[in-house]
């Protein structure tokens, strides 16, 4: 036996749904698309550091959309990890698109790891440049497409087991920098 563990299940939800009533809970307007860049200044730290193209940031996610125009000739081939049996899945989750078979193809297909990849590394064209400069991303997928019952919106799940895989992989493929931006909730977590 290599490892025993519960499946946990980490989760990226692309987007919150909007409160009863439809109301906002935050009473300021929304935030200009360049208000993250502005607030830590990246404008200014792109002017004095354009970044390095020997480095590679891993991207473990939900993957990346491979023809999207700001990431096109930015990323390094990668992988998909995705493998979630459908009797390890919770009753009222549906998952979507590609889960049960890894590949080289890490397609996006709900959203999340695409934002993320546009954070890091956009080219500029439309949205602003991202933040690590002329570093080359590395997509991992590590998380399926998924709807709960619960829930309007999608998100995606992944298990530890294909996190743990696209760590590995991201790591033995040249990343240095690795970023992961999902979570389990606590109350998710057993406690014995």
């Amino acid at each position: 036996v290599e490892m025993v563990t519960p499946h946990y299940l980490c989760e990226a939800p692309f987007a919150d749904p909007p409160p009863a009533g439809g109301k906002r809970l935050d009473p300021r307007p929304p935030a200009a698309p360049d208000w993250a860049q502005r607030l830590v200044g990246a404008t200014e730290a792109l002017a004095m550091e354009l970044g390095d193209n020997a480095l590679i940031v891993g991207i473990v996610d939900s993957g990346i959309a491979l023809g999207h125009p700001e990431l096109v000739g930015r990323y390094r081939a990668g992988m998909d990890l995705v493998d979630l049996p459908r009797d390890d899945i919770s009753r009222g989750v549906v998952l979507f698109g590609d889960y049960t078979a890894r590949d080289r193809t890490p397609e996006d297909e709900m959203g999340h790891g695409t934002a993320c990849a546009s954070i890091i590394g956009a080219r500029g064209i439309g949205v602003p440049p991202g933040l690590a400069g002329a570093a080359q991303l590395l997509p991992m997928r590590a998380l399926a497409g998924a709807r709960m019952a619960d829930r309007p919106m999608p998100t995606a799940l992944g298990g530890i087991p294909d996190i743990d895989a696209a760590l590995k992989c991201a790591v033995d493929l040249g990343a240095r920098v690795i970023n992961l931006s999902f979570g389990t909730p606590e109350s998710a977590l057993r406690r014995d």
